[in-house]
């Protein structure tokens, strides 16, 4: 069985000024393609990227086989790209969900792998960076419901991840994500 890999990447970027999946690395990727691309080399089949604001543009750089998840109620939160990717028929079959931000620019494919190597149907494995949260998420399908209902309801999947059941990974850089421009890696534009 597989484990499907989903971006979030439907936001606008209000405190960056424009939406993260379009922020571009040195190479001139965006950073949603380059997360996609992240989970693809990890092995994660398939990859689905949330698409919202300036929705045509973030699809316009995705990989060939990247499936884009059309969100028009992304300003509602990223809850709602959740939900939408949650319920997407491409999952059928997937033993476990592997969940990141696009905006996680220090995250490797051996973290994810890290994360990924958990994967079962009823996993939950949280990447930690020095004891912080942060990203990439794995849930296995059987959490699949309730992460459905609580994304749905706003509450996020916080509650999901507080548990003692949970299995934190270290991941360098999984609770970096960028906010404002000042956050940027250098080379980043």
């Amino acid at each position: 069985m597989s484990t499907a890999g989903i971006v979030l990447a439907a936001g606008a970027g209000r405190r960056m000024g424009r939406p993260k999946g379009l922020l571009r690395r040195p190479d001139g990727t965006t950073f949603a393609a380059a997360a996609a691309a992240l989970l693809t080399g990890a092995g994660c089949r398939p990859v689905l990227v949330t698409v919202g604001a300036r929705g045509d543009e973030v699809r316009a750089g995705l990989a060939p086989g990247t499936v884009a998840v059309d969100v028009p109620d992304w300003d509602r939160g990223p809850g709602a790209g959740l939900v939408r990717t949650l319920r997407e028929p491409a999952l059928a079959g997937c033993e476990a969900v592997l969940v990141v931000l696009a905006d996680l620019p220090r995250v490797t494919v051996d973290g994810v792998r890290a994360v990924l190597a958990h994967a079962a149907p009823g996993a939950l494995v949280r990447a930690v960076d020095a004891g912080r949260p942060g990203h990439p998420v794995l849930l296995g399908r059987r959490h699949l419901p309730r992460a459905v209902e609580l994304a749905a309801s706003g509450a996020g999947l916080r509650a999901l991840f507080e548990g003692p059941d949970v299995l934190r990974v270290q991941v360098e850089g999984a609770a970096d994500d960028v906010d404002r421009p000042g956050d940027l890696p250098a080379g980043t534009r």
